[in-house]
């Protein structure tokens, strides 16, 4: 599935055609603009995340984006929490800058490399298995036990190795020759 690159545009068009209605004058007054107005404010420095692309993921991830957005809060508000001894607790932009920092340089890179690795229908292969099917390549044709040999020195058990081969004869990238000799295409 390709994301649309208007997706956060057209959400938004949609959400003010939907609430059209409300303004900022129901408020009464009590509506304060708390920023920040522009990216430079948040972090005032190189920012993962923002506006630059560090990790790669062709599905749609708005689901992370969504949970790191709730978590980007939650961490926001432990941290003022703990800092605070009022009964009101307000997050300063130090803690907002914080819990942004947090997420941006640990969180989303290390989900959406999660989501790469665990994604079984991905047709994008792991340095792990290119290495191995360039090893296979350059073998010719080439048996299975010699491909388990190759497999042991590169720490894949057994199992993972059967895996890997299912999954290269699915995506057309080997084929089997004969009884346990494969050859890459």
């Amino acid at each position: 599935m390709q994301v649309d690159p208007y997706y956060a545009s057209k959400a938004y068009k949609n959400f003010l055609n939907k609430n059209s209605s409300v303004q900022k004058s129901i408020f009464h007054g009590e509506w304060e603009e708390l920023g920040p107005y522009y990216i430079e404010e948040v972090t005032g420095h190189y920012a993962v995340g923002l506006g630059r692309v560090e990790s790669f993921y062709i599905d749609d991830v708005s689901g992370i984006i969504y949970r790191l957005g709730l978590m980007t809060f939650k961490i926001a508000m432990t941290l003022a929490a703990l800092r605070s001894d009022e009964p009101e607790i307000t997050c300063s932009d130090l803690e907002f800058k914080t819990s942004l920092d947090l997420v941006e340089k640990v969180y989303l890179r290390h989900s959406i490399d999660i989501l790469n690795k665990i994604n079984k229908d991905s047709k994008r292969l792991n340095k792990t298995q290119n290495e191995l099917l360039n090893w296979m390549k350059s073998q010719g044709k080439v048996k299975r036990c010699d491909v388990w040999n190759k497999a042991k020195t590169m720490d894949i058990k057994e199992r993972t190795l059967a895996d890997i081969l299912r999954r290269f004869l699915d995506l057309d990238l080997i084929k089997k020759v004969n009884h346990g000799v494969y050859m890459v295409r």
